[in-house]
């Protein structure tokens, strides 16, 4: 068994919270109820994963991280930010696991894009910033070659990644399209959100998608290739101005 990915494990608690920042904090009965969980994992399967959709606080998550599982490391609308082309909150400092308070183990699984999210893509080209019509991320072309320039931003930074499916071929059907392929407004309103959606292999026929999967690929055989450089528990550079680099 490889292991598992546990949905809502912020949820595995007996506290009755009435809002989520209550929710967020720590719970020492549910790190218990955890760390039995990822015992029996590793009596029944050892060095399987368990890997948790926690999305708490870092002082319970680190302390999980420190325990041998795997929390989901959101970063979505950091990157979206940077792909968009605005810049007020598009610090990716997060994304490496040394950056959160308390964290110690290599052990958050940072993403752009879940299930839960929306496309990258499609706030590129729905949302994005026009300010330089020179360099209009609402182009296809340019909202594409964004979301190229941060792959290295999230695959080379240490520590393990998510990539949801089809992201690797910029995929712009939003997460609230509906099967009849419309969007109902006001637009967020998730009516739609679990419909289902078409599946994107004819995206690899176009030259600017097959080069940003291409670039994923690679990107993902240097890790393959070069595993101890991504265990590193340092790294240099500025990942909060706009300017990126590291």
């Amino acid at each position: 068994m490889d292991g598992f990915r546990w949905d809502l494990s912020k949820g595995f608690t007996q506290r009755n919270c009435a809002d989520v920042n209550c929710w967020n904090q720590i719970d020492a009965t549910r790190i218990a109820t955890w760390q039995r969980y990822y015992d029996s994992m590793q009596v029944v399967s050892p060095s399987s994963y368990c890997i948790l959709e926690h999305l708490g606080n870092d002082d319970e998550e680190s302390d999980l991280a420190n325990r041998g599982m795997l929390l989901w490391g959101k970063m979505t609308d950091a990157y979206n930010e940077n792909t968009m082309g605005y810049g007020n909150t598009s610090s990716i400092d997060r994304a490496f696991y040394k950056n959160r308070a308390g964290w110690n183990q290599p052990h958050l699984v940072t993403y752009a894009e879940s299930h839960d999210e929306e496309r990258l893509m499609y706030k590129n080209v729905t949302f994005g910033n026009t300010t330089n019509t020179a360099h209009d991320v609402r182009s296809v072309a340019i909202a594409i070659s964004r979301t190229e320039a941060i792959q290295p931003f999230l695959l080379l930074i240490p520590g393990p990644k998510m990539i949801w499916q089809f992201g690797e071929l910029a995929n712009a059907t939003s997460i609230f399209s509906c099967n009849n392929g419309t969007i109902p407004q006001p637009y967020g309103n998730g009516q739609c959100k679990l419909e289902s959606k078409p599946a994107s292999w004819p995206l690899l026929q176009q030259a600017a998608r097959k080069q940003l999967y291409n670039v994923v690929a690679s990107l993902n055989r240097l890790r393959a290739a070069k595993p101890n450089a991504f265990l590193s528990t340092t790294i240099s550079g500025n990942l909060g101005n706009d300017l990126k680099r590291f």
